[in-house]
């Protein structure tokens, strides 16, 4: 049709206009892409929009009964040169709504959601407004002032239609009228009391703004404060306005006592916010600090405690407690505690400060320092080879010890650094053993242990005892094993000893050893001999043979041979040398010792004794250091220097002076057997019996003992001055 055509012209003219320099294939018309031309259906969609519609100056609007161009009306007829944009006012504001028209030919109206205002310049019945510029120029203006809510509304301008001029229509323009809230209210009032810790909602009203008012509520800080913030917006009656409920839920703290909350509402309407304010008054419970000096506690000094509190009423009492017991008379806020000791480590101090809100405390655990001190000392322990023992020490100190073990042998050895030390049992690892505790600031402690292998049982005594017929012989052997034996057994040629008669045995244990003495009164030469010391444990049997002979056959001593003897007699004649001259020639010399030794510088009347310190020591006698002899144990501890070259004495004396270790090796290897090594001893200060487990070797111990002049004359014995 002729309608259908037009519209076709006006589509194609108008995206001529609007794709010049444009290859992408689309129709435009005011700026809005039509899609492809191969759409029919679509396009004749765009059409119809078009047929029905009119264009503003910016793009096309769909009206309702709206004539267009389209219907037959003049495109050279009356148009719209300007037409009103949409506007935001603030109530009581001036507004203008412009209008112009070209070629003006029907006559001109404003409505007013769609209500028309009246034709013509003159609005009767609406005083706010007026309708400025003039015919002449087209200019046909809306004025609103002042702005009142009822002009929040939709206005157009309209010109009516005439013989063949179709009526033409504006866009329609929105007046947005903008109104202040109300100033906001808080509800909770201009002051709350609280108790800390309580969870309070504070709740403030801005009502009748357009738009809603925004609430922000404010601490004392002027800071936003945006947790717990619920907002509620509601319509106000008159259908325009809007109220705003904003809530604030908030868990008081004893800090925001006395300060102030704000509660803020604003809308566009206005530039300025508008505040409301309250003010916190929080009731807490007292807040306790409990302070003291020495900061550093030491035993048995003295020390000071303070406690300070911050309550609200202030109002306060106060009360003290050492751990539950609480400290009668003590209800200041000052605590003195004298002489304090280890006693009070760990003990917890309390402050208990109340008001009539509650009551608080505090606590200080009580670190008190104090030298180390043993609650277990390390022990003895035995076990079989490859068995793990555990060593333990434990000591009380603070700060808390530090533990350190060494194995004593030729060098200390660390081995370890808690308070339980595992060995496992060998040859190589039995020793001592010794933990050392060390706590900062103090001196250190230590104590030993022996780690021991369990076995069987080792024997050990004299090899001969020289006594004369008639005279009392005592023999000594010692068994050491682990486990001790219970008993020695003694025979002789098969024959068990036994007590009776002339004839006594006495057995005792010390530091693990078993001591066993034979006495026979009265020697007979039938009772020359060789007698067998037995001992035995669960581990197995051991055994020490001791010759009694008489003092006189050395023979066994006599090595047989022309060459020896010639060298023993000029060792005779050289030895009787010496002693000639230094008795001719030498006095009596004393040493500067720990114990003074004073003797006889002449010759003891009876050749079987020596005088020591006024009294006299038989010189025949057995003296063993392992004996419990009142003889022994007076003298044990004496340092002979025998200076008369009538007596002379065997190594191994412990009443002579020596080295730390006496061996007799070197001068009595024929004297022992193959399978027993010679005996070595190892010097022990101050102990009136070695034990047998400080042997440097694994030979049988030897009793000390002196000897005659006339045995000098014997090649294998050796003469010590």
């Amino acid at each position: 049709s002729m309608e259908k055509q037009l519209a076709w012209c006006v589509i194609i003219l108008l995206s001529k206009q609007h794709t010049e320099g444009r290859n992408d294939g689309q129709f435009y018309v005011e700026g809005d892409i039509l899609e492809g031309g191969t759409n029919r259906a679509h396009l004749y969609k765009v059409e119809r929009d078009m047929y029905q519609g009119y264009r503003s100056s910016n793009s096309w609007y769909p009206q309702r009964d709206q004539p267009s161009i389209l219907d037959g009306g003049d495109r050279r007829g009356q148009r719209f040169l300007r037409e009103p944009p949409d506007q935001t006012a603030k109530i009581g504001e001036q507004v203008t709504l412009p209008c112009r028209v070209e070629n003006k030919q029907g006559k001109l109206q404003w409505t007013r959601d769609d209500f028309g205002l009246g034709l013509g310049r003159d609005l009767t019945g609406f005083d706010r407004y007026t309708m400025t510029g003039s015919d002449q120029e087209g200019d046909y203006t809306l004025s609103i002032y002042p702005v009142e809510l009822e002009d929040d509304a939709i206005f157009q301008c309209q010109v009516g239609a005439v013989k063949g001029v179709a009526p033409i229509r504006s866009r329609y323009a929105t007046l947005t009228v903008t109104v202040p809230p109300e100033p906001p209210v808080i509800l909770n009032g201009d002051t709350v009391e609280v108790l800390e810790e309580r969870t309070v909602t504070f709740e403030c009203v801005s009502k009748a703004g357009k738009p809603a008012a925004e609430i922000t509520w404010l601490d004392s800080h002027n800071i936003p404060i945006r947790e717990g913030v619920e907002t509620v917006i509601e319509s106000h009656p008159d259908g325009k306005r809007q109220n705003t409920i904003s809530m604030l839920r908030r868990k008081i703290l004893r800090s925001d006592n006395l300060r102030n909350i704000s509660c803020e509402a604003q809308n566009v309407a206005e530039s300025i916010p508008r505040r409301v304010s309250l003010q916190i008054k929080v009731e807490y419970p007292p807040s306790v600090t409990l302070h003291y000096t020495p900061h550093i506690l030491q035993e048995g000094e003295t020390v000071n405690f303070k406690c300070s509190s911050d309550a609200n009423p202030p109002r306060v009492t106060y009360r003290w407690f050492l751990d539950t017991r609480e400290l009668e008379g003590e209800n200041g806020r000052s605590l003195v505690l004298p002489a304090i000791n280890r006693t009070l480590h760990g003990t917890i101090l309390k402050c208990v400060v109340q008001n009539r809100i509650g009551r608080s405390e505090e606590t200080h655990t009580m670190t008190v320092t104090y030298p180390p001190v043993w609650r277990v000392k390390p022990a003895d322990l035995a076990g079989e080879d490859g068995e793990p023992v555990v060593l333990s020490c434990l000591a009380d100190s603070y700060p808390p010890p530090r533990y350190t073990w060494y194995k004593i042998d030729t060098i200390n050895t660390v081995v370890g650094r808690s308070k339980n030390l595992t060995v496992i049992l060998n040859h190589q690892s039995q020793g001592v053993y010794t933990c050392r505790v060390d706590a900062q600031g103090f001196e250190i402690i230590e104590s030993s242990a022996t780690v021991r292998l369990k076995g069987p049982p080792i024997v050990s005594g004299s090899d001969v005892i020289l006594v004369g017929i008639g005279e009392e012989a005592e023999l000594l052997c010692a068994a050491e094993g682990i486990p001790t034996p219970q008993a020695v057994l003694w025979t002789m040629q098969g024959s068990i000893m036994r007590n009776g008669g002339r004839k006594s045995i006495d057995s005792y244990r010390r530091e693990g050893v078993l001591y066993s003495t034979l006495k026979i009164q009265d020697i007979q030469s039938t009772e020359l001999g060789v007698y067998n010391c037995t001992a035995s444990n669960m581990y197995g049997i051991d055994h020490k043979t001791v010759s009694l002979k008489l003092k006189e056959d050395v023979s066994f001593l006599i090595p047989l041979g022309v060459g020896i003897t010639g060298g023993i007699f000029l060792t005779i004649f050289l030895l009787f040398l010496a002693v000639h001259c230094r008795r001719s020639s030498q006095k009596f010399i004393k040493e500067e010792i720990s114990d003074k030794d004073e003797w006889n510088d002449t010759i003891a009347k009876d050749k079987h004794v020596l005088k020591v310190q006024e009294e006299e020591v038989p010189l025949n006698q057995h003296f063993d250091p392992l004996s419990q002899s009142p003889l022994v144990d007076k003298y044990i501890n004496i340092n002979l220097n025998v200076q008369d070259p009538n007596y002379s004495a065997v190594y191994g004396n412990p009443y002579l002076r020596a080295g730390d270790t006496l061996n007799y090796r070197d001068t009595y290897d024929h004297n022992f057997s193959t399978e027993e090594p010679p005996i070595q001893y190892r010097a022990t200060a101050g102990s009136s019996s070695p034990p047998l487990s400080s042997r440097v070797g694994a030979g049988p111990v030897v009793d000390a003992k002196y000897i005659f002049r006339e045995d000098v004359l014997s090649s294998s014995l050796a003469t010590h001055v």
